[in-house]
């Protein structure tokens, strides 16, 4: 195992180690040495790649977004109640448990910003013809955090056929607007 390869081995360590210790207890009494010691890794190796345990959560959030955005560009074209559809299969399948995980921490606050960001990549894999305006996708993003928090803390009872139509009719209010 090369040097690169070596150390996404230790950050998926990590990221599985704080995940286990997030069920265990609250995000704020994990230390780095609780982390280190169930990843199986040195604090040396733990600041080689991340400043803090935030970063680690923030790194999956990341290629959580890279995934799931890569699924909808080699989709083809969809509609927008496609996209809303995949977007909650996503979040309640393989990704339930990171998302459960930041909730009950209480750093779910963390998804909006990444929402926002793409947001816009969404839109182009959509082939919109025109950039949609920073505050449209500022309450865009908003909007679907909550609405994405509110069904993981309901137990995402709504079926992803429903949730997918209410942001459908969502965006159609907006569009008569």
């Amino acid at each position: 195992m090369n040097n690169g390869e070596q150390k996404v081995f230790f950050q998926h360590c990590l990221y599985d180690a704080l995940i286990k210790l997030m069920n265990d207890k609250p995000f704020s009494d994990i230390s780095i040495s609780d982390l280190c010691d169930a990843a199986g890794v040195s604090r040396m190796t733990y600041y080689r790649s991340y400043k803090c345990k935030e970063d680690i959560l923030m790194q999956h959030l990341e290629e959580c977004f890279c995934t799931y955005l890569e699924r909808l560009q080699t989709s083809g074209k969809m509609t927008f109640y496609d996209i809303s559809v995949s977007f909650f299969e996503f979040w309640q399948g393989e990704e339930q448990v990171f998302l459960s995980a930041i909730i009950r921490s209480g750093l779910s606050s963390q998804l909006v910003d990444c929402f926002y960001a793409y947001l816009e990549q969404i839109y182009i894999s959509m082939d919109f013809e025109k950039k949609v305006d920073p505050f449209i996708r500022s309450f865009l993003a908003g909007g679907l955090y909550k609405m994405l928090i509110d069904w993981m803390k309901d137990g995402a009872v709504t079926s992803i056929e429903e949730m997918a139509s209410f942001l459908a009719k969502g965006s159609q209010v907006l569009t008569a607007l």
